[in-house]
């Protein structure tokens, strides 16, 4: 499919609107065209000293303006909302196509790459849909109406007028590869700027405390000089374009007059032929001039389609898997884009209300291992297979690095699901969090800034556990949960924890007290299975489980 074609596709979902501004502008150019030839009856009225024509001609003259003012309002109006509306669905078709990825793939996407897409390469994309497409009609019906109005006032003149025409219209045809380049290249510079700036912005803790502020704003320096060059390229070739067409008018010009003038002299036409021709070619070269910006803003925002474009004919070929309580791993292994081994040969069962501690040095696999049995990651070779529950059960996560999202508190805590406000007050009494709660400034309708910097990082912690838990898992998978929490909450953790023994609780941990009140432990080492059994077996085996943890417990 030809990107001309498939730039366009989104206007066949605003049919209407599209069709009643193209209408519009026609209606615009038309009335333009009326004003050369009102100008020139003007001028002979005049001439003829005929004041009642002439009054009425211009009071006409009066009203087309009027009119055409009218009308490009309308058509700038009903061309914003055809580009608002393809925006808005685009952002969401963008949006969408990142959920649906692999999470692997997500992994894989430069930070500040979907929020450049979303930000900057689409309203670049759909300016097209706007005010380009409303220029566009405008042009081309003004250029056509002006080549018949002035053809019917005098041919010759109209003839001596075309090579000027076709010179202003060719150019921009043959550099239309070179201003998509251009194009692609600024939008890519953008983009680049933005990953660096969220990077930065997300960064900027570390950037203070490791005394690197310098290094900082170098880097972000260098990709702002980036997006400099490219947009003094695009300039550069913009103005020239426009010059080229100011050129061939002013050429054009001198000649209608020159030969208009030869013409007058030898007796062939009237002085008002002459300047009706004059102001046509105003109207004539309005839209030839201007095609060297509108060509450079179509390839322009084609350029910036094309990047979206290449995310959006990314594969989504995501895999749907509703964990249950109780499953088999078989043979599991899991490979990372980059092509390291994540895990080998990973084999255990897990029945429903077993607490299962995953243990091992970091960098064993603990957390991929994690991700598989949750149905983030998909494996590799082998198979994990679940045993049939309930509408499939619940399954409820905490990851190590929990995010709270830019939100009311309560919304964060229950995605906007149905419970009672007593459930959550005594959920948040459970989770020492009742007074935290109690003391922010519109309680559970705070708002949530910048992954809970308005929480402490336990705090943080543990809302996100309790969001886990108020939908009474079947599953409950945990990674690190203990990280960043006091003994006091720790004790509240392991409390929890025994008193959940209908729900299959499965955690990551490097901690001694909490891996052994588990039914059964697995111990990690380079991705693969190392010792299994009961914590009290194990520990007096003295092997890998007695190893990971004796320094700190004899």
């Amino acid at each position: 499919m030809s990107v001309y074609k498939r730039i366009l596709i989104p206007l066949v979902h605003e049919k209407f609107l599209t069709i009643l501004s193209v209408f519009a502008g026609i209606l615009s150019a038309l009335l333009n065209l009326t004003r050369p030839l009102l100008l020139g009856l003007i001028v002979d009225s005049l001439i003829q000293s005929n004041q009642a024509r002439l009054w009425n001609l211009i009071l006409l003259y009066a009203i087309s303006w009027v009119f055409t003012w009218g009308l490009s309002i309308l058509v700038e109006y009903l061309s914003g909302i055809v580009s608002q509306n393809i925006l808005k669905e685009l952002r969401n078709q963008v949006f969408n196509q990142y959920l649906s990825l692999p999470f692997i793939e997500i992994e894989s996407i430069k930070q500040g790459k979907i929020e450049s897409i979303v930000m900057s390469d689409l309203p670049e994309w759909t300016k097209i849909y706007g005010t380009v497409l409303a220029q566009v009609v405008h042009s081309f019906a003004q250029l056509i109406g002006a080549l018949i109005a002035i053809s019917n006032v005098n041919t010759k003149l109209t003839i001596l007028m075309i090579p000027f025409l076709i010179f202003c219209l060719t150019i921009p045809w043959f550099i239309r590869n070179r201003l998509r380049k251009i194009s692609f290249d600024t939008q890519q510079s953008k983009a680049y700027m933005f990953q660096r700036l969220t990077g930065m912005i997300a960064g900027i803790q570390d950037l203070i405390s490791l005394r690197q502020v310098q290094w900082g704003k170098r880097v972000f320096q260098n990709s702002t000089e980036r997006i400099l060059k490219n947009e003094l390229r695009q300039n550069l070739v913009t103005s020239l374009l426009r010059v080229s067409g100011s050129i061939a008018e002013t050429a054009a010009y001198m000649v209608i007059m020159v030969v208009g003038s030869i013409f007058i002299l030898q007796g062939e036409i009237m002085v008002a032929e002459l300047i009706t021709v004059l102001a046509t070619i105003e109207l004539l070269f309005y839209p030839v001039r201007s095609a060297g910006d509108l060509y450079s803003s179509i390839q322009y925002s084609i350029g910036a389609a094309t990047r979206v474009w290449e995310f959006l004919d990314k594969e989504a070929d995501q895999v749907t898997v509703t964990p249950t309580p109780s499953f088999k791993c078989k043979n599991l292994e899991f490979v990372y884009k980059n092509g390291k081994k994540g895990l080998t040969d990973i084999t255990f069962q897990v029945e429903r209300g077993e607490f299962i501690a995953i243990v091992g040095p970091s960098g064993s696999g603990k957390s991929t291992l994690l991700k598989l049995i949750s149905g983030v990651y998909q494996p590799s070779k082998g198979s994990i297979e679940y045993d049939e529950w309930k509408n499939n059960g619940q399954t409820a996560v905490l990851w190590q690095e929990p995010y709270l999202f830019n939100v009311s508190l309560g919304e964060n805590i229950t995605f906007n699901q149905e419970f009672k406000e007593d459930q959550i007050h005594e959920k948040l009494k459970a989770f020492n969090l009742l007074e935290v709660v109690e003391s922010l400034p519109h309680k559970l309708h705070t708002i949530i800034s910048d992954n809970g910097r308005n929480v402490s990082s336990g705090q943080k912690r543990r809302i996100a556990l309790l969001r886990s838990i108020l939908i009474n898992p079947d599953l409950l998978i945990l990674d690190e949960p203990t990280s960043g929490l006091d003994k006091t909450n720790r004790e509240l953790l392991y409390t929890l924890l025994k008193n959940m023994d209908k729900t299959t609780r499965i955690t990551s941990t490097h901690e001694y007290e909490l891996a052994k009140m588990a039914d059964k432990v697995i111990v990690l080492a380079n991705g693969q299975i190392i010792e299994m059994g009961i914590p009290d077996e194990l520990w007096n085996q003295k092997g890998a489980f007695y190893k990971l943890f004796y320094q700190n417990e004899e």
